[in-house]
């Protein structure tokens, strides 16, 4: 909590230092930060996002990813650390992870990679673990307003931006750990003439089989607890990405494609034997992009996604029955831009089209087939406008969709109707933004828009695991909001500067699902549906600041109060399960530094509270701190050890009350540590990885 008693005690004297600036606009659409290349990851990410806070009406937080094949992490555990940001897991790196911001649904969040929608038409949500954090440069999380090129997320955005090319490197590494966890990376950045490029490949696997408390399935039978050994919970992914940039100062282009392999366990609930099901995928993706600019800016983009899954359920650990599938999906899209800036104004112009083709084989079944096709087309329009210190931003987009199911013979559930229209759907989301400068570099926010989301293909007309589709499935809709403070100055310089960075951000959001799509159980299945409303409103306070030029503090505090307001009417005024109240997250690093060689010091804390996995509240989820610690030794000659430590603590049980108890002699039970769907979360870990690189 020190950043944020610093952000109290110093914000007036450095907005009055800081240089004013000009107020700015909100940055083309196609705006992506450049982070600084530091082993300093904590202050190259502090830089972007007070860059990005200067200049976006929204708010917005930069994560630096360039070292991460320096240390062991995933994508999952890098956005838990960030403020208004809670993952979801099934357990350990690698493991199926989601993403929710501001209480949103995981669905309700857009993620983009390079520009190219990785929340598809065909499935709600996005799994975490599927994409390698070694070949991601930085990750830029859109808190509430999303940008217009990103689509309608109720909670927010993501966009993953591949490493750059540039300056010439080599980096090659490998780690070990506990769980059987290993892991090589290798990457070249060259140039060649006019032409820059990049390229990275990984490989990372586990076995996953982490020691857990097993309640039985009976948390109130104490009798057969026990504690057992992880099933099912390993992984064996490679990906390859590569990036090739070219152009001058004012015109350039990029062309990207990377490919990924993985062999996933689906580990089944704690109550249940067997190895689980396995899931294996096979993806590519490609993107091509020029851009121009200039007063009158251009640029155009296209890209291209192809996916295999093959899903077994064997031992009926997890859906009802036994199953063998194979899902393929195609799909593609191009859009366009079109900006003209004055000193005063901006308006931007943009369109785009796009499909997807989704199939799925029932092996078991013969090799009967169905499936489902989209097209979408989207027309969108914004304009900035400067007036002094304020910057105020409207923007209007329609999204026309076509969703047809393609003529099959996988069988029905008999409450649904064996025939599955055509889906039709126009909708306009209109937004508005404000950005004041209050002093220096204080700034005043606010923000508010309507959003909507189209159910998947899963959930119009799937079948996988034990999820059914409802083609009579409505379009979730909500309106969204915040207001908020940021202190983002400009770094400063000179010798006797004790504190060089600063940055302190306050928001309070709210936002009004509709229509909220999600799985209930029918007759043994958990079909898709549409529930009423819902509330959700919360606080987030975040802080940094880097003193001495060798300590970087940060903490942020994020609460969300999320009321379901039914039906069915049991349920409102529930909480909204995986939503915990508060979270806390605090960060201390030590850099220090003599000729080639440096040490750095870095541990954190994250405190989470207890949450509900239902929402009836039935099944309480308690509440957990985690501890954790890096060394990372770098003696000279480009080599680095870096040593990490996670869950120093080993919080792998808890023991909650329940209200109300179950006997006189019961009021208190044991339970795991756990996230989705009560699945257990690993205890104490180490892993070791040893990098080199050339400056």
């Amino acid at each position: 909590m020190g950043a944020l008693l610093l952000c109290a005690a110093a914000g007036v004297a450095r907005g009055d230092d800081a240089s004013s600036g000009g107020s700015g606009g909100s940055g083309s659409s196609g705006y992506q930060t450049t982070v600084t290349a530091d082993r300093d990851a904590e202050v190259s990410s502090l830089d972007a996002t007070a860059a990005a806070a200067r200049k976006r009406t929204g708010f917005v937080t930069v994560l630096d990813a360039s070292h991460a094949a320096e240390e062991v992490t995933d994508l999952a555990e890098v956005l838990a650390a960030s403020v208004g940001v809670h993952v979801r897991s099934l357990g350990g790196l690698g493991a199926f992870s989601s993403v929710s911001v501001r209480g949103a649904a995981p669905g309700q969040i857009a993620i983009y990679l390079d520009g190219v929608p990785l929340s598809r038409d065909v499935a709600t949500g996005v799994d975490l673990g599927d994409i390698a954090l070694e070949t991601i440069d930085h990750v830029e999380i859109y808190r509430g307003a999303v940008p217009l090129e990103m689509g309608g997320a109720l909670g927010g955005a993501l966009n993953l931006v591949t490493r750059a090319p540039g300056r010439a490197r080599t980096l090659a590494s490998a780690s070990l750990g506990s769980f059987g966890a290993r892991r090589v990376v290798a990457a070249q950045r060259a140039r060649s003439g006019g032409l820059d490029w990049s390229a990275t490949a990984v490989y990372a696997g586990a076995r996953g089989d982490f020691t857990y408390f097993d309640d039985g399935g009976t948390p109130y039978n104490l009798d057969d607890d026990a504690w057992r050994a992880r099933e099912g919970n390993a992984y064996d992914p490679g990906e390859g990405a590569l990036r090739l940039r070219w152009g001058e100062r004012r015109t350039r282009a990029q062309l990207g494609a990377r490919a990924l392999v993985k062999a996933q366990g689906l580990p089944p609930t704690s109550s249940l034997p067997g190895a689980g099901a396995a899931l294996d995928t096979t993806r590519v993706i490609y993107d091509a992009r020029v851009e121009r600019a200039g007063a009158l800016a251009l640029s155009a983009s296209a890209f291209g996604l192809a996916a295999r899954e093959h899903y077994v359920d064997g031992d009926n650990t997890v859906g009802v029955g036994t199953q063998d599938r194979r899902y393929t999906s195609l799909g593609g899209g191009v859009s366009g831009q079109l900006g003209w800036t004055t000193p005063r104004q901006r308006l931007t112009l943009a369109q785009e089209l796009r499909t997807e083709w989704f199939s799925e084989e029932d092996l078991a079944a013969g090799g009967t087939r169905g499936g489902a096709q989209r097209w979408a087309a989207v027309l969108a329009a914004r304009e900035e406008v400067t007036l002094g210190r304020a910057v105020l931003e409207a923007s209007l987009r329609s999204d026309l969709m076509l969703t047809e199911p393609r003529e099959g013979s996988l069988p029905r559930p008999a409450f649904l109707r064996d025939e599955r229209p055509t889906v039709r759907d126009a909708w306009l989301s209109p937004r508005a933004g404000a950005k004041v400068r209050i002093a220096g570099e204080l700034y005043a926010k606010a923000n508010f828009g309507r959003y909507v989301r189209a159910p998947s293909f899963i959930e119009l007309f799937g079948d996988r695991g034990a999820t059914v589709g409802n083609p009579e499935l409505r379009a979730e809709t909500g309106l969204a909001g915040d207001v908020g403070l940021v202190l983002a100055p400009r770094p400063r310089k000179g010798s006797g500067v004790v504190v060089d960075r600063l940055l302190c951000e306050a928001a309070l959001f709210e936002s009004r699902p509709h229509d909220t799509i999600v799985l209930l159980p029918v007759t043994r299945v958990a079909l898709a549906q549409n529930l009423g409303d819902a509330r959700i409103r919360g606080l987030e306070l975040s802080a940094a600041a880097r003193l001495w030029r060798r300590l970087t503090l940060s903490s942020n505090y994020t609460y969300v109060d999320a009321e379901n307001r039914g039906p069915p009417a049991g349920d409102a005024g529930k909480r909204l399960p995986g939503r915990p109240a508060h979270e806390l997250y605090a960060r201390a690093e030590l850099v220090l530094r003599r000729g080639g060689r440096s040490l750095g010091l870095r541990y954190d804390v994250a405190a989470l509270a207890g949450d509900y996995l239902d929402a009836a509240n039935f099944n309480p989820v308690p509440a957990r701190v985690l501890h954790g610690a890096q060394l990372a030794l770098r003696p000279g000659r480009g080599f680095e050890l870096t040593i990490d430590a996670k869950n120093l603590g080993d919080a792998r049980v808890a023991t909650v009350r329940p209200d109300p108890a179950p006997g006189p002699d019961l009021t208190s039970i044991p339970v795991a540590v756990a996230d989705v769907l009560g699945q257990p979360l690993p205890g104490r870990a180490l892993f070791v990885t040893l990098a080199w690189s050339t400056p």
